[in-house]
């Protein structure tokens, strides 16, 4: 098993919460939206909103599972292709005037937006589970991460 020093096993737990902060971040905001006014509220275009956080967490994540040549073709393939949603979705909206309210939101013009956006949020969950899993793997060699002294 290889070793690996502090701050690259630092650098994959940091990449794992990036990707992590736009999907967790609108969950908790809807339950403290519930708690606190009674009423329920999801941002499902927060995702999108924190995508800075996912694409530094992301080339993270890339750059050092290719340096351990871990889980690298998974979080590589997850990655591209939900940079390529991402910035699809943006350039539909641009293109159809759905971005800048030029054109009345038709559910086809709606949908060719939000899927890719939805695929975007899927894999940002992949992404964050294959860095959990890559730093679980360096680590702590494959056991579970916790606070535990075992």
């Amino acid at each position: 098993m290889q070793k690996y020093g502090y701050f690259f096993k630092g650098m994959v737990i940091f990449g794992t919460i990036l990707t992590w902060i736009p999907i967790i971040t609108p969950i908790l905001l809807s339950i403290v939206s519930l708690v606190m006014s009674g009423v329920f509220r999801f941002d499902y275009l927060m995702p999108a909103e924190l995508s800075l956080s996912a694409l530094a967490g992301g080339i993270i994540l890339v750059v050092y599972s290719i340096r351990a040549k871990i889980y690298n073709r998974l979080l590589t393939w997850s990655f591209t292709v939900a940079v390529i949603c991402l910035f699809g979705s943006q350039v539909i909206a641009s293109a159809t005037g759905l971005a800048n309210g030029e054109v009345e939101p038709t559910p086809l013009l709606m949908s060719l937006v939000i899927i890719p956006l939805a695929v975007y949020s899927i894999l940002l969950i992949v992404i964050g589970s294959g860095g959990y899993l890559l730093a679980r793997k360096i680590v702590n060699g494959g056991q579970p991460l916790t606070g535990s002294v075992g």
